[in-house]
């Protein structure tokens, strides 16, 4: 693996929002998080969080909880492929993460199974297109 893709690979530890604003603090909808990074906030099924500190690779949907980082490849210099085991779901979830930048991306689902998991209305929102980008929110 090259330097490079060394690099993206922990820079991809943190919160992302697929929206660039969001409510304050304050709101009921927002929380803060502990990480093995450090602290991060989060928005209900709209954040994803990415932390390898653990025990094993994890991947966060938050309102779904962690699930763990089973499988990853480089398919190009920007793009990314990871396979989760999402422990309430009968599958793996597959997807392609395509980096615009180090805090910018979007997501290409490529699980071959339709299960019940991936037609789930909050869960089958975070799988986007190149048109909706999700932005880093949290670092350490």
């Amino acid at each position: 693996m090259n330097k490079n893709r060394i690099l993206k690979y922990f820079l991809l530890i943190g919160i992302f929002l697929i929206y660039v604003s969001f409510l304050p603090p304050t709101s009921l909808r927002i929380t803060q998080k502990e990480f093995s990074w450090g602290m991060g906030i989060m928005k209900i099924n709209n954040s994803l969080a990415f932390d390898f500190g653990g025990e094993y690779p994890v991947f966060e949907i938050y309102g779904f909880g962690p699930s763990r980082i089973v499988e990853t490849e480089w398919e190009a210099e920007d793009s990314l492929k990871m396979i989760f085991f999402f422990d309430r779901g009968p599958a793996n979830i597959e997807y392609v993460f395509h980096f615009l930048d180090d805090d910018t991306f979007w997501i290409e689902n490529r699980s071959s199974s339709v299960t019940e998991l991936s037609t789930h209305p909050n869960f089958s929102a975070i799988v986007t297109d190149p048109h909706n980008l999700y932005y880093r929110n949290s670092r350490p």
